[in-house]
């Protein structure tokens, strides 16, 4: 995911202090574990079984990762995570992740619950906010000064599997 636009977006503007200082962010990641990989059987694949390297926290591992990479390494994680559901898994299917860093405070959410597809970001800063919605297609700043809202596109032509193809660069 740090390669996808408008994860590149909302860092370039982190970087250029465009929201202040980051006082809170929340990252989401949330789908249906069946509806998921329409095209197997959930109770095989890997995202069922703890065994296999799944549950919600290894298998939505992205936003981890660029939480770090977009806010830094936090000087304090705490988590609580279970499965809430009667799903068939023999794993987490929720989990609640927050981090404390230097004058700020960031959750993660990742559940195998959430019946429509939910991928979102939240920064909230002195100066403003940035929001991210996958659905979107862009990323949206609210200026708190000039109460101006700006929305910064992905580009029309961006295919997802650049991304990938990006990261092996």
């Amino acid at each position: 995911m740090r390669f996808y636009p408008a994860i590149q977006k909302i860092k370039a503007m982190l970087e250029a202090g465009t929201i202040g200082k980051v006082l809170s962010y929340r990252l989401e990641v949330a789908i249906y574990l069946p509806n998921w990989r329409p095209h197997l059987d959930y109770r095989k694949n890997y995202g069922a079984h703890k065994a296999q390297g799944g549950g919600a926290i290894l298998d939505m591992i992205h936003e981890i990762d660029y939480a770090r990479w977009l806010f830094g390494d936090p000087l304090q994680v705490s988590a609580f995570y279970d499965k809430v559901s009667d799903l068939e898994i023999d794993t987490e299917d929720l989990a609640e992740i927050n981090l404390r860093h230097e004058g700020s405070i960031g959750n993660i959410h990742l559940d195998y619950l959430s019946h429509k597809y939910t991928r979102k970001v939240h920064v909230i800063g002195s100066k403003g906010n940035l929001f991210w919605d996958w659905h979107l297609g862009g990323v949206q700043h609210y200026d708190g000064d000039s109460k101006a809202e700006n929305f910064y596109a992905n580009p029309k032509d961006y295919q997802l599997n650049q991304m990938y193809l990006d990261e092996t660069n």
